[in-house]
């Protein structure tokens, strides 16, 4: 399959045991998260293969988020570039799923692809997002980007402190 993915994806011939690999391929939109947000669709290309109690996924999920640096507010753009290698496995009777785990993009036989992308997006995305490891951020005083220079308020300082 490629193009533009539908939500879910039926599985069940890989379930069955009719089909021994699924190819899925396309790009897949990403809802904003936190603060960051994509312009584009991220692209998924991934195939689905028979595990022993479920099935297994495995390929790539590519994404480019937008945000802000959170030491000095700063556009700053990521590129995510994620391997997906993870077993589902089928619940059995009524067991109940974790819903913060991977395993709850398959539903029955159909899998949720557009979840699947946006679970292995999120858990890959920074805590904060930074322009570059050694921003100086923001002055405290006066709002002055230091990475620009030094500001008034750091040489009223060191003047005072003479």
């Amino acid at each position: 399959m490629s193009g533009t993915l539908f939500v879910n994806i039926d599985v069940g011939s890989i379930l069955a045991g009719q089909v021994a690999e699924l190819p899925i391929s396309g790009r897949v939109p990403v809802e904003t998260f936190e603060s960051v947000t994509f312009p584009e669709p991220g692209e998924v290309d991934v195939t689905v293969s028979r595990a022993s109690q479920g099935i297994l996924l495995r390929g790539r999920v590519r994404v480019r988020g937008e945000g802000s640096c959170s030491r000095c507010l700063e556009p700053v753009s990521l590129d995510l570039d994620e391997e997906v290698d993870e077993a589902i496995v089928l619940p059995e009777g009524g067991e109940q799923r974790d819903p913060l785990a991977l395993d709850n993009v398959l539903h029955g036989t159909m899998l949720d692809v557009d979840d699947l992308v946006r679970q292995t997006v999120d858990a890959a995305l920074p805590l904060r997002l930074i322009c570059r490891e050694d921003c100086a951020g923001l002055c405290p005083r006066c709002g002055a980007n230091r990475n620009d220079g030094a500001c008034a308020c750091i040489e009223e300082e060191s003047d005072g402190q003479s």
